[in-house]
C-alpha cells in the first residue's frame, strides 16, 4: 500500500504494487499497480481506469466494472 498512483499522479494509500495477472490467475515477473479501493470487478489495475475510483460516482463504477468484467471474461475464453 502506499504506491505511486498515475492517475492521480501522486503516492495514494489505496494503490498497491504485485504482480498477480488477474487475466491468467497467475503471478507473472510484470509488476502492476492495483487499487485496493475498487470492488466488484475482476481486474483492479490501475491501467483500466479512466478516473481515480475514489472520484467516480456510482453509476461510473458500475458501467466500468461491467465494461472490464465482459474484457476479462473475453480475454479467458468464458
Amino acid at each position: 500500500m502506499f504506491d505511486y498512483c498515475k492517475i492521480k499522479k501522486s503516492i495514494c494509500p489505496m494503490a498497491t504494487k504485485d504482480t498477480y495477472d488477474p487475466i491468467q490467475k497467475t503471478y507473472l515477473w510484470e509488476k502492476h499497480t492495483f487499487c485496493g479501493a475498487m470492488t466488484g470487478c475482476m481486474d483492479t489495475r490501475v491501467d483500466n481506469l479512466d478516473k481515480c475510483w475514489l472520484d467516480m460516482k456510482t453509476g461510473q463504477r458500475s458501467k466500468h466494472n461491467k465494461r472490464i468484467n465482459e474484457l476479462i471474461k473475453l480475454k479467458r475464453g468464458e
